[in-house]
């Protein structure tokens, strides 16, 4: 999976967060399968209604942006398994714990006392259960993120130091 990743590390201030309320009800729109949005909204201690709105951001800051290249994921995969469609070639499933295990690597390397992680699967809360507006955060730093990608797909955790040991 590594070959298909890069991680990098971007210095942020709290001022290029963008948050909104809207963002925290996108768990509840729905997607295929899911008529009703995330069979496990509020069912978890990092879902939206049980993590706080605009949680205190510490002084020091940073994205971490991991670049997955799912254009050359398809392609290999679609050697791997010819008979596969295009549905099951992009399954998140296949592929997204793998590349969450390794962005976690890169984040304990870092030793942050503050994580708001990439979607779930960090055991903390995720950006958009915080509020943050991701896309329109990533975007206004220059880089080319986009909300229904296809060869390209960007998984962003916002990490920080506090001075003293904190968790949210």
């Amino acid at each position: 999976m590594e070959k298909y990743i890069s991680i990098t590390k971007m210095d942020v201030h709290k001022d290029d967060i963008f948050f909104t309320d809207r963002t925290r009800d996108w768990c509840k729109l729905p997607y295929d399968g899911h008529p009703k949005g995330c069979p496990n909204y509020n069912k978890n201690p990092n879902c939206p209604e049980q993590t706080p709105f605009k949680p205190l951001l510490p002084d020091e800051l940073a994205l971490l942006l991991c670049k997955f290249d799912m254009k050359k994921y398809i392609e290999d995969m679609r050697v791997k398994h010819s008979d596969w469609t295009e549905k099951q070639l992009r399954c998140v499933l296949y592929w997204q714990g793998a590349v969450k295990k390794l962005i976690k690597k890169e984040i304990e390397k870092l030793h942050p006392n503050f994580i708001l992680g990439s979607g779930s699967g960090f055991n903390c809360p995720s950006m958009e259960a915080a509020g943050i507006n991701v896309i329109k955060t990533v975007k206004k730093l220059g880089i080319p993120i986009k909300a229904k990608p296809k060869d390209t797909i960007y998984l962003v955790s916002l990490i920080g130091w506090f001075e003293e040991d904190w968790k949210p």
